[in-house]
């Protein structure tokens, strides 16, 4: 690992042959991090990041982060070739001791999708912020959701941890992640705010838990190619009427509200996420078989992999 570059202009980078725009791009990204490095306090702006700058910033500033996860990486890289990449607060930041506090995941991100992207850099944060990055004494993710301006903050924070223990393959066990992750899992995302909404109103109207709901809904909104039938699903769904004995919608409608005082789909799973994991997964399977004109479908357990909506 190389150290920070000092104020000598030296244009280190990954590649040995650079381009004369790649060139150009390292100057101008090296031209402002010294400037920044100059001024007193924090600074903030909006900065376009190619995937030179990215390669070039993480070559040269990411000195003792942790290891980055590639499958975070894959997946904000997809968001970004996709065009769905959200310019939020949430971007990358330097310490003042000149060091990528923050962001290396985007960064990677941005230098494997090949496109460039407008992020919010951060200049000049204090080196201690590194240990208790976005935690806080008593803040948690609802906390950070509302700072944000998010809304739903309470259900939505609870999805994002759900949602993360799903992709990760961690559904039956516990899962902490911090508000920053949180955060940055709504933002890549962009279907997640919208299911809130949805999953929200239908654990409300039969009681169960919101997070199992918005993320059971988020999978149709992303996944499934036919998820203008969402709204009559939901709605045989909340209201229950007119629906034949056999009807998958009845049958995930039984298993949520509970039969004889039990929920059938939670069983005797402890834990918040083992339990919402399951209730999630038996809404997209209810809703798989509903579309697909099937009258049953099977239970899902953690032996299974999580479905994907269809």
């Amino acid at each position: 690992m190389n150290n920070a570059i000092n104020e000598t202009h030296n244009t280190k980078h990954p590649t040995k042959e650079l381009t004369s725009p790649i060139r150009c791009e390292i100057n101008s990204i090296q031209k402002l991090i010294l400037n920044r490095f100059k001024l007193q306090g924090l600074t903030s702006e909006v900065v376009r990041i190619t995937p030179a700058m990215a390669e070039y910033i993480l070559f040269n500033y990411n000195d003792g982060n942790r290891p980055r996860t590639k499958n975070h990486v894959d997946r904000l890289a997809k968001i970004i070739k996709s065009g769905e990449f959200i310019t939020t607060s949430q971007g990358i930041s330097f310490s003042s001791n000149r060091k990528l506090l923050d962001g290396q995941h985007r960064l990677a991100a941005i230098a494997q999708s090949g496109v460039a992207v407008e992020i919010y850099v951060t200049f000049g944060v204090h080196p201690s912020a590194f240990s208790v990055y976005d935690t806080g004494k008593k803040r948690g993710a609802a906390d950070a959701f509302h700072i944000a301006g998010l809304k739903n903050t309470k259900p939505l924070a609870a999805a994002a941890r759900l949602l993360e223990a799903v992709e990760l393959g961690k559904c039956n066990g516990d899962l902490t992640i911090s508000n920053q992750r949180a955060l940055e899992i709504v933002s890549e995302h962009p279907y997640l705010d919208e299911a809130a909404s949805i999953g929200g109103a239908i654990a409300k109207k039969l009681k169960f838990q919101e997070s199992a709901a918005i993320v059971g809904i988020y999978s149709i909104l992303h996944h499934s190619k036919i998820a203008n039938k969402l709204d009559e699903f939901v709605g045989k769904l909340t209201v229950g009427d007119n629906l034949e004995k056999n009807s998958p919608i009845l049958t995930l409608r039984n298993g949520l509200i509970g039969i004889k005082g039990r929920r059938s789909f939670e069983g005797d799973l402890r834990g918040g996420i083992p339990r919402a994991a399951s209730t999630a997964a038996h809404i997209i399977l209810a809703w798989n078989a509903w579309v697909n004109g099937r009258k049953t479908f099977i239970k899902w357990n953690h032996t299974n992999d999580f479905p994907e909506a269809e």
